[in-house]
């Protein structure tokens, strides 16, 4: 009898065990991965959903639903996990949380997903994360790629004001910057001079208007005006780094007027094998 009593003791703590190191998130027997439009099943390796499970079951979860559009979705045991490929965010919709991965693991996936990452777009500046007052100058850049031969980064440059109150009130009483130059920076402190523009900052041609939700928050920046430019080979001269764009001038309207940046938007590169790659997030 106690060698009875024994045994079953035994097993009840080896099921004890099992239970508490069972990890929360596991593959469901059938299916995996779909794409959220079409609900298309994605197929993989199993090597591959293990990377993506071990991923959610290290993660550190937030408890909030993050506000993205996710494309794709996994269908778990015990859950249902949506995923942004544009910025790496994991929403767990059965229990309302949300991790945002790494860089690299976020282009890992995506490859996993068998998303080129020659197709992904970058962009930053035209949804503000918070509602600045305006009057406000802003700055956004856009590809349709985030990968580039070293001799060929081009971007598409935008820059403008929002002037609530119009641009002659604004060259009266605010801002009056009759000429700018754009700059490329690097952390290191290197400045790569694009052009000087001579004509005024405030103007209908630099203008720009924003959305707003129902609680007054910006949503979107639409811009007058964008230019396309490519950034000099010499700025890449480590293997990573942030590079910001710039735009100097001179605000008349000031006590004290000198040169300065008057508005920017950054992005960080690595260089691999003479190909760089860009994003709005750090890359490690």
């Amino acid at each position: 009898m106690k060698k009875i009593f024994a045994l079953l003791l035994t097993c009840l703590l080896c099921l004890s065990v099992v239970g508490c190191s069972e990890k929360p998130y596991q593959a469901a027997w059938d299916g995996f991965c779909y794409t959220s439009a079409e609900h298309h099943a994605v197929e993989m390796e199993s090597e591959d959903r293990k990377y993506i499970i071990d991923l959610l079951n290290k993660a550190v979860w937030e408890t909030n639903i993050e506000d993205c559009e996710c494309d794709f979705y996994f269908s778990l045991q015990r859950q249902r996990v949506e995923y942004h490929s544009e910025c790496g965010t994991f929403n767990d919709i059965t229990n309302s949380k949300s991790t945002k991965v790494a860089e690299e693991q976020r282009i890992k996936i995506n490859s996993i997903l068998s998303l080129d990452a020659s197709k992904e777009k970058l962009e930053d500046g035209f949804k503000p994360s918070n509602s600045a007052e305006a009057p406000s100058l802003y700055c956004a850049y856009r590809s349709d790629k985030t990968e580039f031969p070293i001799d060929d980064v081009t971007l598409d440059f935008y820059y403008g004001g929002y002037y609530y109150q119009g641009v002659e009130y604004e060259l009266e009483n605010t801002h009056d910057i009759p000429s700018f130059e754009l700059y490329f920076q690097d952390d290191y402190g290197g400045k790569f001079f694009i052009k000087r523009v001579e004509e005024n900052f405030v103007s209908e041609k630099y203008s720009c208007n924003v959305v707003y939700d129902d609680n007054w928050n910006i949503t979107e920046v639409k811009f007058n005006h964008s230019e396309t430019i490519t950034i000099p080979r010499e700025i890449f001269a480590e293997e990573s780094g942030l590079i910001y764009f710039s735009v100097f001038g001179t605000n008349q309207k000031e006590v004290e007027p000198q040169v300065k940046v008057i508005t920017g938007i950054g992005f960080y590169y690595k260089v691999v094998d003479g190909k760089v790659t860009l994003s709005k997030q750090p890359i490690n």
